[in-house]
């Protein structure tokens, strides 16, 4: 039994420093519950049973199901298997019959299944898998009967020449067009490389040659395949080294395997014992790091020949680790003649997550961590390749969320698998804080869920447990939350304390006195008229650094719910020596000087901790304990000369922004950097400013964006372009569809209304436009064009 056990301190939204609301040596009563696999057959991603709607033919196995039919009755099924000659695909060259595929594929996907594709070069029924165009084109091939060349009018079948050239520039246009259509797109499991052999298994028809030296030609079809299929998994054929041959590294699997693409094995039960199959070796370089695929002969042909051995097709599943498994014949069928072999595969086939415990206390408080032990195993044969968190969700009694703690340390990713007799178990410990959160709820008992999911607590892989709320979180019991009446005041006849929890989303460290960081803020109620963020980073009681918050709104303006800042990239000054550094953060109000209780413990005057910097090796390790990781920031140079000071500051200053790069990183965000082409020095006392403003003649900024930088524009090197690097930005929801200008210029630090002109060009208000975001589909769609230099 292997137990790894570990510490992750998670603080969702909730400040780092907590007041204990409970004497320390108080007793704490805790709760553990054993959850039950309650049997039943998951269907999750990557793994599950695969209906082969289409199987070569159009009329086998799902013609004759009613439009409405999933066969949501067979168990474990996830995938619908769409396998079809070229010629029905593409009947004249450019003209494609996507809907013979797309039309049956949106009834599962409707119920949230996944597709599988597979499109072939040969059969024995139609005479043409090929289209005959592609033949009258000029692609070679041969005439086939029994294993034997014949002509035209005898020949059973044309097998193509899969060297030709003719042929091969025609199946380009194929999979460049079938990649177009499905790369990328979520509902598609896997599409096979299907172009080779009789049935797109690998094997020819005309045995020629020995698989070795047609392994050339194999990859010349993979490569056709990973030249447009990017973001979709491929698979290769286990036939392509030779339906009987044994052994674990091959010329074409190898190839394969080595450019991301997966196994799957065809021949499964197509021979009696002991060949019932052949290529489990094979399949262990797969498996550890992608899903196996495993298809057995239709069932009703494998009766026939004496081959279905179901407690074999069972044995290929554990000998593959397979996550997928083919229902190859007339589904109710082999479903009613086989449901105890069915059951169970279904406890075996791909990855099934097992919570073997959890402890955790019967109370918790508001903003204290409490302690949560686990058990964990994988009581499939493949590892869960998708990954997931533990999450624990406290809900009221109308399955209100209260709240959602999700151990984003621990990926279920990272369970270790083995025999049935023999499965691996994983034991964890996590610090979670229920943190401040839904002012409005009391003091009470709720139900507390399970679920397995994204880091964010997102749901997303099905367990084998009752109680099950409808989206994939398990309740498993009652838990009491304490503190909530006075989570949001400080202490009695204290001042208001405001509903607004700050922490820290993530931090990075760079190497050169670099560092970067994001925050966020819970917000349950607006804070003061006139107020402001400020931070201070601390040393031995003094102030090190005030370093920019990242978040341009005010604090008046911030929306209830999670507001979030752009991505911070600073220095540490000059000077600063190792050790630890305290980040502390408030909000103030600059009219009166006066700072605003937040919720959470301060420091006595009303900052509140987010977290410690320690710097370590003269300033080129800089992290800070217990907070995600960022990527490490690009450091931020400074020319070595003096300040050079212009008298008088309405001069027109030879300094040219412009936008270098834009990419889009997801819905409302992208980064972007902005360069400045300094052929003059500017006045030491103006920083750069990057306005995003609506179309003219709007002037007024709609956001003010963080440009990366804030040294002054004196210490830029003349003759260099000066660039703070890549900045993280997300458009807020006001931030409707249409055209907006973003706009640059360099101001006063000072706060006097006072912009520099510069020889780029000017909009009336001394700012340069840098160029056009264009933001479409909600925020799903973003450009930029840069606008036409002067």
């Amino acid at each position: 039994m292997i137990r790894i056990v570990t510490l992750c301190v998670l603080a969702l939204l909730a400040p780092l420093a907590v007041s204990p609301t409970r004497a320390a040596d108080a007793p704490v009563k805790t709760i553990v519950v054993h959850p039950v696999d309650n049997g039943k057959a998951l269907v999750n991603p990557m793994m599950g049973w695969v209906f082969h709607y289409y199987s070569d033919s159009r009329r086998e196995f799902g013609w004759n199901l009613e439009p409405s039919d999933t066969v949501d009755d067979f168990p474990g099924l996830s995938t619908v298997y769409l396998r079809l000659p070229w010629a029905y695909i593409e009947p004249s060259e450019g003209t494609f019959n996507w809907a013979i595929f797309d039309t049956p594929a949106q009834r599962w996907i409707a119920k949230g299944k996944k597709v599988a594709i597979r499109i072939t070069s040969t059969e024995g029924i139609p005479k043409y898998a090929t289209p005959i165009w592609v033949k009258e084109a000029g692609a070679k091939g041969h005439y086939m009967r029994e294993h034997h060349e014949a002509d035209e009018k005898t020949g059973g079948l044309w097998e193509p020449d899969y060297d030709d050239p003719v042929f091969l520039d025609k199946l380009d246009g194929l999979v460049k067009a079938l990649a177009e259509h499905y790369d990328g797109n979520s509902n598609i499991a896997f599409v096979d490389i299907g172009s080779y052999g009789m049935w797109g298994e690998g094997h020819k028809v005309n045995v020629s040659n020995t698989p070795d030296e047609d392994a050339p030609v194999y990859q010349k079809h993979t490569d056709l395949y990973l030249k447009y299929f990017k973001h979709t998994l491929l698979t290769i054929n286990d036939d392509t080294i030779g339906p009987q041959r044994q052994g674990r590294k091959f010329i074409t699997t190898e190839y394969a395997r080595a450019r991301g693409v997966t196994l799957r094995d065809d021949s499964i039960l197509v021979g009696r014992p002991p060949h019932s199959y052949f290529h489990s070796e094979l399949a262990e370089d797969f498996w550890p790091d992608r899903p196996v695929v495993l298809e057995h002969q239709p069932y009703g042909a494998s009766v026939h020949d004496h081959a279905w051995y179901p407690d074999l097709l069972l044995k290929a599943v554990e000998d593959y680790h397979a996550s997928f498994l083919s229902l190859h014949w007339w589904p109710r069928v082999e479903l009613n003649e086989n449901r105890e072999i069915i059951t169970k595969i279904n406890r075996r086939l791909g990855y099934r997550i097992v919570p073997r415990s959890i402890e955790y206390p019967d109370t918790v408080m508001v903003g204290q961590p409490f302690t949560v032990k686990s058990t964990w195993s994988n009581e499939g044969v493949a590892p869960c390749y998708p990954g997931g968190f533990p999450c624990l969700t406290i809900k009221d009694a109308k399955g209100g969320i209260v709240s959602c703690l999700a151990d984003g340390a621990f990926n279920v990713r990272d369970l270790q698998i083995g025999p049935a007799a023999r499965i691996p178990e994983s034991s964890r410990t996590s610090l979670l804080t229920a943190g401040l959160f839904a002012p409005n709820a009391a003091d009470g008992t709720y139900d507390l869920y399970l679920s397995i999911g994204q880091q964010d607590g997102t749901p997303a892989i099905a367990l084998p447990l009752d109680g099950d709320d409808g989206q994939h979180r398990y309740k498993i019991g009652k838990i009491k939350i304490a503190g909530m009446e006075t989570a949001f005041t400080r202490e009695p006849g204290a001042p208001k304390a405001y509903a607004i929890a700050p922490s820290i989303l993530g931090f990075g460290g760079g190497n050169a006195h670099n560092y970067a960081f994001r925050l966020g803020f819970d917000v349950h109620e607006k804070a003061p008229a006139g107020s402001s963020v400020f931070m201070h980073l601390i040393n031995v009681g003094e102030i090190t650094d005030q370093p920019p918050c990242g978040i341009a709104a005010k604090p008046e303006d911030w929306p209830i719910g999670i507001v979030k800042g752009t991505l911070v990239n600073r220095e540490l000054p000059p000077g600063t020596a190792d050790g630890d550094y305290q980040l502390l953060i408030g909000i103030w109000t600059p009219a009166d000087g006066s700072r605003v209780p937040l919720s959470g413990e301060d420091d006595g005057e009303f900052r509140y901790l987010l977290g410690t910097i320690r710097v370590r090796d003269h300033g080129k390790s800089i992290s800070m304990p217990g907070v995600p990781r960022l990527p490490a920031p690009p450091p931020v140079v400074h020319a070595p000369v003096a300040p050079k000071v212009y008298a008088s500051k309405t001069s027109i200053v030879k300094v040219f922004p412009a936008v270098s790069r834009f990419t889009q990183t997801g819905p409302r965000q992208f980064t972007l950097c902005v360069e400045w082409d300094v052929r003059e020095t500017a006045p030491a006392d103006y920083i750069p400013f990057l306005h995003l403003c609506g179309p003219p003649p709007a002037a007024d900024p709609l956001i003010v964006l963080p440009t990366g930088s804030d040294t002054p524009a004196a210490y830029w090197p003349v003759g260099e372009k000066h660039s703070g690097g890549d900045v993280s930005l997300e458009l807020p929801s006001e931030i409707a569809d249409g055209n907006y200008e973003i706009k640059a210029g360099l101001f006063m630090p000072d706060g006097k209304p006072e912009r520099l002109k510069l020889a780029a060009g000017d909009d009336g208000a001394q700012r340069v436009v840098l160029g056009t975001l264009r933001v479409a589909q909600n925020g799903a769609k973003l450009s930029f064009e840069a606008a036409q230099a002067k």
